[in-house]
């Protein structure tokens, strides 16, 4: 049996297998998106991934071990040896008071700045100009860990990769067109994966304090920055399907290499990580704030910089 621990964020969680992974998990440093993945071999957890070589495509869970079945030769990268490990990696650090969001986050000499949003609403473009044109480093785009720690909420950890929409930058920041190849694919589904270093963005690693929290809408039609609380039920809502996506299972599901679904992904969720997560909102909201900005990208930042001015 080969044993081997997963590492993400500071959590753990072992992969075992009869056949030898070593060739598979050597090429998760190449996988951009998962960026601060690492394998090694041994090593003893509380949770595993269990991965068979036969011929059907198979998951299934129990409270600790998630279970894989699938031909070695279509493993490829074994990305799906970490997308299985995520509910366990997500209770590792939900006992942490540690919760994963869809979210952006960028950091001012030493403190932190939360980009919150629904896809679309322009999070990765205000986490770019703020890093481009005004000395932000970022701390984690699409992916931000944050958490609770004496009574103050940190940011932890987050992507560090740029995930660019040609839709999104077509209308916020044009001059990065030339990024994306030639494709026919329309401009709203026409993605790419990019290093910070290659737009010459720097980036943050380590805990930071929350200084701002905003809820985000970049619109170039409009003529003059909205600015309102959004100290409101359906904030309350969003942060709340936000911080459960990956302890439910809601922002997992497992193909095999046909794109046919291998299983069901159950929730992990207790009624004590609820209760964190809600004192996590109630804290965000009471202590930090939640704006909403509604404006064009250059009023949004120039309004984010100069409340970060004020706060010094």
């Amino acid at each position: 049996m080969y044993r081997y621990t997963l590492s993400l964020d500071g959590e753990s969680v072992g992969i075992q297998s009869e056949t030898d992974l070593s060739t598979v998990l050597t090429k998760w440093k190449e996988l951009l998106h998962l960026t601060g993945v690492e394998a090694r071999l041994g090593g003893e957890h509380e949770f595993v991934v269990e991965y068979t070589n036969a011929p059907n495509n198979e998951v299934s869970y129990s409270e600790k071990h998630a279970r894989i079945t699938m031909p070695f030769t279509k493993l490829r990268t074994g990305e799906l040896l970490l997308y299985a490990a995520f509910p366990f990696l997500e209770v590792l650090h939900q006992r942490k008071m540690i919760v994963t969001m869809h979210a952006a986050a960028i950091e001012f000499s030493g403190k932190a700045v939360l980009l919150l949003g629904k896809a679309g609403a322009g999070k990765t473009s205000l986490a770019l100009s703020l890093c481009r044109n005004y000395g932000a480093r970022l701390i984690g785009n699409d992916i931000v860990k944050i958490g609770l720690a004496n009574g103050n909420i940190n940011t932890y950890a987050g992507s560090k990769y740029f995930f660019l929409r040609q839709e999104s930058i077509k209308r916020n920041i044009p001059s990065l067109l030339h990024l994306f190849p030639k494709s026919k694919r329309d401009a709203w589904t026409n993605k790419i994966y990019c290093l910070p270093e290659k737009l010459g963005i720097d980036t943050y690693v380590g805990y930071a304090p929350i200084a701002q929290s905003y809820l985000v809408h970049v619109d170039e039609t409009m003529k003059y920055l909205y600015v309102n609380s959004a100290d409101r039920i359906d904030t309350k809502l969003y942060l709340n399907e936000n911080m459960s996506r990956y302890i439910r299972g809601t922002a997992i599901a497992l193909f095999s290499e046909e794109s046919h679904f291998m299983g069901y992904v159950p929730s992990y969720d207790t009624p004590a990580f609820f209760t964190m997560r809600v004192k996590l909102i109630e804290t965000l909201i009471s202590n930090i704030g939640i704006v909403y900005l509604a404006g064009s990208l250059n009023d949004i930042c120039q309004h984010l910089v100069s409340e970060k001015e004020s706060q010094r």
